[in-house]
């Protein structure tokens, strides 16, 4: 790891420290994934493996992948829809599903770990914080992904959380529905505050929090930080992290 990157990102934190904690874990560290910690959407990036590796082959799954992306970049996706969707391609892979994960994230995430966000989360570890993952993408992506940064990032073996959207299962495979909120839009705050009950039962009772995201769509989630950074933002959150006063980090692979 660059410890100057480290260095950089623990002077940032020492301005906006929790201070007044009695236990620095009560300090939460919420990142997001896609084009946050990663240089790519990990959702869009995970059905275009599958489809580049022939594991997929139904008509159109391509193009309705960038269809979705597209729509979520805007704040316009269906999260019922593309649950169905999700759904129907993880039906179809059956029990190849876990290990092609595990090789997706190998081959296709990891190598995009953006070396500014892994100084930052081990900021927050030398400063003994919680750091939490949110995403929009389906849980058992977003734990896998989380898993490969864990190794990277944590020397100490302490807790760090994931905040994902969950697929609904039954004997017969995945129904296509959401197993309650999909964690997307004002649902990222709604499934931050359930998470407070989860981490209240490991001893951890917030007090601060910290948020890292790239999309305007997580304007609801940054306004319920204590301190927001808008990370290599999209043009709309540059305009309000500008007006707000928030701080615009670079973490890009190539800066």
């Amino acid at each position: 790891m660059h410890e100057d990157l480290v260095d950089e990102a623990s002077e940032l934190l020492t301005k906006t420290s929790n201070k007044n904690s009695e236990n620095p874990k009560n300090t939460l560290a919420i990142f997001n994934l896609d084009f946050t910690i990663f240089e790519i959407d990990v959702g869009w990036s995970w059905v275009n493996f599958l489809i580049e590796g022939n594991h997929i082959d139904f008509k159109g799954c391509g193009d309705r992948n960038d269809y979705y992306c597209e729509l979520k970049s805007r704040g316009e996706l269906d999260p019922a829809e593309y649950a169905m969707y999700l759904a129907g391609i993880y039906n179809r892979l059956g029990n190849k599903k876990e290990p092609l994960i595990k090789d997706f994230a190998k081959k296709v995430v990891m190598p995009n770990l953006r070396p500014k966000a892994l100084a930052a989360l081990k900021a927050h570890e030398i400063l003994g914080h919680t750091p939490v993952f949110t995403s929009d993408s389906e849980s058992s992506i977003v734990d896998e992904c989380h898993s490969g940064v864990s190794l990277e990032a944590y020397s100490w073996g302490g807790l760090s959380f994931t905040i994902s959207t969950e697929l609904q299962q039954d004997q017969n495979g995945y129904t296509g529905d959401i197993d309650g909120l999909a964690n997307y839009l004002e649902g990222k705050v709604e499934g931050l505050k359930e998470g407070f009950r989860e981490l209240s039962c490991c001893g951890i009772k917030p007090d601060f929090v910290y948020v890292y995201s790239n999309s305007f769509n997580d304007l609801p989630l940054l306004e319920f930080a204590d301190t927001a950074y808008a990370v290599t933002p999209d043009a709309r959150l540059r305009a309000e992290a500008e007006s707000r006063g928030w701080a615009i980090l670079d973490w890009s692979m190539s800066a």
